[in-house]
């Protein structure tokens, strides 16, 4: 069952997170513990969105941790409207990871290094907080359909930077990019045309919560989190960045994603020394709440990578 604190960040800012303990006396033919893993959600999830993933890293034996990044979920919101998806930097995001790691994982794991299991924009915050770090590493990362780049049509992509870095310039980050506003349950929580999952009660899983808690609600982006995102892109795509990760990576990806290009994924294995690419055809983005078959294949895979790589 998920259990939840409060973090307070340096600079004040409130940090929730949350746990969810591996069975003390694993069930007969469950694994036994077998260490921890850290969820690194995306853009506009919090800590009950994940409760059905999270169940099944518990029933694989694994304890989980997981935070609302600021900006989101019920940790403090950048701006007064609360359903402006803003960051001004994402290496803010990764100072949180850090501090998350440091205060509140490591004494709990002591000797035991983590396992980071990153959807997209928690894909994002993670690589960037390991190519800056050399302690607090994980064992191995699990990577879903991560936010190395974006589709930004109707606009092409140049474009839509220029606007970002434009508006940003003249003081205007805080505004909503074009297209994006409020959330709003009449319009966002329709099913038919969605491009994050064909299985309508994954979807529906986002939209129950906040219907439940409507301070979870989050709008679209602001041109501050395009102008930061392309930044954070253009860091990770320096040579020597991604080449520096010494660990095992495991990039979950589906050549039908609406959201990124899956160019940047295969891209990202080509760059990182020991990462292995597993695609979904037919999925959307959000492949660990597809169809049954194909949430059946991810985690056959993750399963089979975790036993490849971090088991002796």
């Amino acid at each position: 069952m998920l259990q939840t604190d409060t973090l307070t960040a340096p600079d004040g800012w409130r940090l929730r997170w949350g746990q969810w303990p591996a069975p003390i006396s694993p069930p007969p033919h469950a694994p036994a513990p077998r260490g921890t893993v850290v969820v690194l959600g995306g853009r506009c999830e919090f800590l009950e969105s994940y409760d059905d993933i999270a169940q099944c890293w518990v029933k694989r034996g694994y304890r989980v941790f997981s935070l609302d990044w600021r900006g989101q979920g019920l940790s403090g919101r950048f701006l007064a409207n609360r359903h402006k998806g803003h960051v001004p930097d994402f290496n803010l995001l990764a100072d949180d990871l850090a501090l998350f790691l440091t205060r509140i994982v490591t004494p709990a794991t002591r000797d035991q290094p983590p396992i980071f299991f990153a959807h997209s924009m928690g894909s994002l915050v993670a690589l960037l907080y390991l190519c800056r770090q050399s302690a607090l590493l994980p064992q191995a990362m699990i990577l879903s359909t991560p936010l190395l780049d974006l589709r930004t049509r109707p606009w092409p992509r140049w474009l839509a930077r220029g606007l970002a870095r434009a508006a940003t310039t003249l003081g205007c980050g805080d505004g909503y990019a074009f297209g994006q506003s409020d959330y709003n349950p009449t319009r966002d929580a329709v099913f038919e045309g969605n491009i994050r999952t064909s299985n309508i009660e994954q979807f529906a899983i986002w939209h129950r919560a906040v219907t439940a808690n409507p301070d979870l609600a989050l709008g679209g982006v602001t041109f501050g989190w395009l102008e930061a995102a392309f930044r954070a892109f253009a860091v990770l795509a320096k040579p020597g960045m991604i080449e520096r990760l010494d660990l095992p990576i495991l990039v979950l990806s589906s050549p039908d994603d609406g959201l990124i290009p899956p160019a940047a994924h295969h891209a990202l294995c080509q760059r990182a020394p020991h990462a292995t690419l597993c695609s979904y055809p037919g999925s959307r983005h959000e492949v660990l709440r597809e169809s049954e078959s194909i949430q059946q294949r991810v985690w056959a895979d993750i399963d089979r990578f975790l036993a490849d790589k971090t088991e002796t």
